[in-house]
């Protein structure tokens, strides 16, 4: 099994890799494209890129029987033409879809970047044989795009260590500071701009706020932690520092704009996350 992972989370230039990713009892091979100084950047170059991604993986895999596609962005689309461009020996593969984000839920002006998915999500679409969905109403629109194909909703999985966080670390403990906490992505879109009004506006009171996560806002936070000793600004971490992170606070907010504005389009893992941990939500 070979996961191939087109986040490019990491913002500094460093070449195409393979790594051992560790799932409960399953060793998965994990290829990462090359990486870049800016992300953006790097998305459009690993765009142009995919016909070397997909030689390194049918190096390791020579004739996969499932390809499963997470979010069928351009990458992900293009990733899959060259893959049937080039044909594989015996049955096609099987192909399946797991959407999380309808691509046009997140329009944004004068950007191409949420077309070019929508592109790229019908391409996958028309050759899926079956489609995961992560809410109903995703689902009834992939089944008016696709009435004949096998349709399933898929919820959210919440990891076991942010489910022992209401056991093990309750909030509310103590008499030390309100500890209010976000974690996501610091955009206008995710409500980064009135977290940061928040955050100006509480500074005569004893809240104490932790905040993580990475985005075009991102400097912001970092000259507002200078500003405010009592915000506490962590960048982008670790999966293991994260949960440690949503353990300390007794709050966990998410201003980001109701998903119904956006045509029920995407799925609020982060207040499903934010409610297993049992802080007040």
């Amino acid at each position: 099994m070979a996961l191939v992972n087109s986040a490019h989370n990491e913002e500094k230039k460093l070449p195409a890799a393979w790594s051992a990713l560790q799932i409960g009892s399953r060793t998965i091979s994990e290829y990462l494209p090359p990486r870049w100084h800016r992300r953006p950047a790097g998305k459009i170059l690993n765009l142009l890129g995919v016909k070397s991604d997909v030689d390194a993986v049918l190096a390791r895999i020579p004739r996969p029987d499932v390809i499963w596609i997470y979010n069928a962005y351009a990458y992900e689309a293009l990733f899959l033409r060259e893959l049937l461009r080039r044909g594989t020996e015996g049955e096609k593969p099987r192909i399946v879809l797991e959407i999380e984000d309808w691509p046009l839920a997140r329009l944004r002006k004068g950007h191409p970047k949420p077309w070019l998915d929508w592109a790229g999500l019908r391409y996958v679409l028309k050759r899926a044989d079956a489609v995961f969905c992560v809410n109903e109403a995703l689902a009834s629109k992939v089944r008016r795009e696709r009435p004949e194909v096998s349709v399933h909703v898929l919820p959210g999985l919440v990891d076991d260590a942010i489910l022992k966080l209401h056991r093990e670390s309750p909030p509310f403990q103590g008499d030390g500071p309100l500890r209010i906490g976000y974690f996501g992505g610091l955009s206008e879109e995710k409500g980064a701009g009135l977290l940061l009004e928040a955050i100006a506006a509480s500074s005569d009171r004893e809240w104490e706020w932790i905040v993580s996560g990475g985005g075009p806002m991102g400097a912001e936070f970092v000259e507002n932690a200078k500003r405010y000793p009592r915000l506490r600004f962590y960048g982008m971490v670790s999966d293991e520092e994260l949960v440690r992170l949503m353990g300390i606070c007794d709050v966990i907010i998410n201003p980001h704009r109701p998903i119904s504005e956006m045509g029920d389009g995407v799925f609020p893992f982060k207040v499903v996350e934010s409610v297993a941990t049992g802080r007040l939500v």
